[in-house]
């Protein structure tokens, strides 16, 4: 997206579920989301501040839904396994 000269757009919802997959198979159980905002003269611009705010709530759906599937597959395989 571009913005004025200087201004940050926190960027990584492209795979990001994929990514959180492979981080809980890793042992992950947590994610952060940071959203990095330049201030200054000019900065941050109205769009650059709505890009950051918005790109938040879709990370955590993410965070959401992925660890969810992650959960149930976790959960799964513990079923088969204990199983005679």
């Amino acid at each position: 997206m571009a913005g004025p000269t200087g201004e940050t757009i926190t960027e990584g919802l492209d795979g990001l579920c994929d990514r959180l997959s492979e981080n809980f198979q890793m042992g992950a159980r947590f994610a952060k989301w940071r959203a990095v905002t330049v201030v200054g003269i000019g900065l941050p611009s109205r769009s650059g501040l709505e890009t950051n705010v918005t790109a938040a709530p879709q990370a955590l759906h993410h965070c959401a839904r992925c660890s969810r599937a992650a959960r149930r597959d976790e959960y799964l395989t513990a079923m088969k396994v204990a199983q005679p």
